[in-house]
């Protein structure tokens, strides 16, 4: 049986396409989507089946507002959507931005952040995908982690606080790592003339070990090793290039240090 709360979509980007997806999938009538963009708008409405915005005084009435947008307009968006509906539920899907934004212009608000990297063209599956839920309070709690269980087989309440290491935490693993795949990359098409896939059973291989193996744990290289003669050639490589040769140098003492210490980010609690 279908889902009843109508949910109306703040933004046409990455997350909102597959939140949308799977909103549609779960049985919830998506009554619109909204974005500064008309192509954007237009493109994943057609997707979903229902009317695109551009103009947020407009929007329809719905059960849900849902906001997928970057991190610098949604206290700006939720400040001016939100009292227009002050009686619905308000819920950001942000990692790094406090659940405050929407208090004062609404009655009920809260989070449901998704642990995940999305890219429209690239289909996820959602059931899979750790949703971090909170509220301004009990009752609302219980909506929003109702939302979420039923697009997610794992779903958290976390505070804003938590929410915010945890988003810091997913920089690392996620951009960082893609930064440093991308480098890698570079080097291996410019320098070594090979196509980048003699890479892809050392990038699997290194994911695979983390599912019977902390990372620590898995750490190899010169600098787990503490080798200063092979670190020392490798920035020689990367003179022509002295931001990729910093970033080599500082991520190779990041590694030797890790491998002396038990614990560096217990500074974090002292600061």
């Amino acid at each position: 049986m279908p889902n009843k709360e109508k949910i109306v979509l703040i933004g046409a980007g990455n997350a909102a396409t597959h939140l949308a997806a799977a909103l549609q999938e779960n049985g919830y009538p998506i009554a619109g989507i909204y974005s500064r963009s008309s192509q954007a708008a237009e493109t994943l409405a057609a997707k979903i089946g229902c009317i695109p915005f551009t103009d947020f005084r407009h929007l329809p009435e719905a059960d849900i507002y849902l906001y997928c947008v970057k991190d610098d307009v949604l206290p700006v968006l939720a400040a001016t959507i939100a009292p227009l509906h002050s009686a619905a539920l308000h819920l950001h899907t942000a990692g790094s931005i406090s659940i405050d934004i929407f208090k004062g212009h609404c009655l009920c608000y809260g989070v449901l952040y998704p642990l995940q990297t999305f890219s429209k063209a690239r289909p996820v599956n959602f059931k899979e995908i750790p949703c971090f839920a909170e509220a301004c309070n009990e009752e609302t709690l219980k909506a929003v982690v109702r939302l979420g269980e039923s697009l997610s087989e794992q779903v958290h309440t976390l505070n804003s606080e938590r929410r915010r290491y945890l988003h810091l935490s997913a920089v690392f693993a996620n951009n960082f790592a893609n930064h440093c795949f991308a480098l890698a990359q570079e080097i291996i098409s410019q320098k070594v003339l090979l196509p980048t896939d003699v890479l892809s059973p050392l990038i699997r291989e290194t994911v695979n070990k983390l599912n019977t193996m902390t990372a620590k744990a898995a750490q190899t290289g010169p600098a787990a090793r503490n080798d200063q003669s092979v670190m020392n050639a490798q920035a020689e490589l990367l003179n022509s290039i002295p931001a990729i040769k910093a970033f080599y140098e500082n991520a190779s003492q990041s590694i030797v240090s890790a491998t002396q210490s038990t614990d560096q980010i217990s500074k974090l609690s002292k600061t």
